[in-house]
C-alpha cells in the first residue's frame, strides 16, 4: 500500500482484456498489504465511465512482498466495445468493511489499447 485516499488500498492494474472462443479473459496484478487476502471486483463499463456493470469477483491472496497476478473470467462474455475496470477489497472481520481501493486503471484492449472485441 502507498500513500494516498481510499485508506491506502492500491488499486488492481489490468494488464489485459480479450475476448476469445466467446469468452472473455481478464489479466491483471495487484500491490498491498503482504500475505493477505483481498477481493477484486470486475466492471464492464462504456467509455469514460466505471463501475456500471459488475460482470464478477476473484479471492486474490499477495504473496510476502504484497504481490499478486491473476486471471478473471466472467460468467458471460463482456460486450464488444465495452472497457474492463477493477476494485480490490481487504478481506476482513464483519461488520469492518475493509478498505476499498478506486477504481483500477481501465483498460481499453484488443491487441493494442483499442475497445475490447
Amino acid at each position: 500500500m502507498d500513500s494516498g485516499p481510499k485508506g491506502l488500498q492500491n488499486k488492481p492494474v489490468i494488464t489485459s482484456a480479450k475476448n476469445t472462443s466467446g469468452a472473455t479473459t481478464v489479466k491483471a496484478n495487484l500491490n498491498s498489504t503482504p500475505a493477505k487476502t483481498f477481493t477484486v471486483q470486475f466492471f464492464s463499463n462504456p467509455s469514460g465511465e466505471e463501475g456500471k456493470k459488475y460482470i464478477g469477483q476473484k479471492l486474490v491472496t499477495t504473496d510476502a512482498s504484497g504481490n499478486a497476478s491473476f486471471t478473471f473470467k466472467p460468467a458471460s462474455k463482456v460486450a464488444a466495445g465495452q472497457m474492463i475496470t477493477a476494485t480490490a477489497r481487504a478481506r476482513v472481520r464483519p461488520p469492518d468493511p475493509g478498505l476499498l481501493s478506486g477504481f483500477g486503471v481501465t483498460l481499453e484492449e484488443l491487441g493494442d489499447l483499442t475497445p475490447l472485441s
